[in-house]
């Protein structure tokens, strides 16, 4: 068990906040009853009032929950489940990475595979080619806007109408480029599009000069779980690539869903 008051330290990042924070959700975590506020700013030497902010914060976002008798304080599931999704993602790595690799040594440029959380578009997996000075830069881990990239908007063609509306409302279609979709009007007829075509395109939408080209994966229900996409400057990712590639990133995708779209990705 922790101590009551942690030393000051001189490191320029250090925050507090952030650190009381965690301090209640490990003291919850270790507790083997729910907490009152009281029995919590106390073993801290917190004031109330400093207490009651922190816990109302992590109740807003779901880590922390109040029985409605006694209203004393315990630690949802939630970070299990973003533990579960971690854990998720590393395993995922051991069957995608291979895929990436050959799709980036094929293409001669970047690749990632990304999934939605929260209305944003995370990297579980990326692989670049070797001995290319101009190249797309992924990371895992990053979340980027799905309104302007290729594996975004293949997830947002399964959105509904209200959908749609709640992340034009929370998340805004952000202009990146002169070439962003920044209006629902526009949003609905690519989406139509790429439903059309099987496949998405950025095209100088996220970043001058970057062009993207993303395929489906599916769950066992024909879901779309995930998007495999490839990004490389327009001066080599011509019309011309992108076409004569189209058949062979379609194959790789189907080969991701028979082996990670159904055991991996159902979370």
């Amino acid at each position: 068990m922790r101590g009551k008051v942690k030393k000051e330290t001189d490191m320029t990042s250090y925050n507090q906040s952030s650190e009381k924070a965690l301090n209640i959700i490990e003291y919850l975590a270790e507790s083997k009853e729910p907490k009152r506020l009281m029995d919590i700013a106390e073993y801290f030497g917190y004031n109330t009032a400093t207490t009651l902010r922190f816990l109302n914060s992590l109740q807003k976002c779901g880590y922390v929950d109040q029985e409605s008798e006694t209203m004393r304080y315990f630690l949802t599931l939630k970070l299990c489940r973003i533990a579960h999704i971690h854990e998720n993602n590393i395993e995922i790595q051991k069957f995608t990475h291979p895929f990436l690799v050959q799709l980036s040594n094929d293409f001669g440029e970047s690749t990632c595979i990304s999934v939605e959380r929260n209305m944003m578009m995370v990297y579980i997996d990326v692989a670049s080619a070797a001995n290319r000075i101009l190249m797309g830069q992924q990371f895992v881990g990053n979340a980027v806007s799905m309104h302007s990239t290729g594996n975004g908007k293949l997830m947002l063609t399964q959105y509904t109408m209200e959908e749609l509306d709640m992340l034009i409302e929370k998340k805004g279609l952000h202009r990146y480029t002169e070439n962003t979709i920044c209006t629902k009007e526009d949003l609905l007829k690519e989406l139509a599009d790429v439903k059309a075509r099987g496949y998405a395109i950025d095209d100088e939408e996220s970043e001058i000069g970057m062009r993207c080209i993303a395929y489906p994966v599916y769950n066992d229900s024909g879901r779309i779980v995930a998007g495999v996409s490839v990004t490389g400057p327009t001066v080599r990712m011509t019309s011309e690539v992108i076409e004569s590639k189209l058949e062979y990133l379609k194959e790789i995708s189907k080969e991701l869903s028979n082996v990670i779209g159904i055991s991996y990705l159902n979370v």
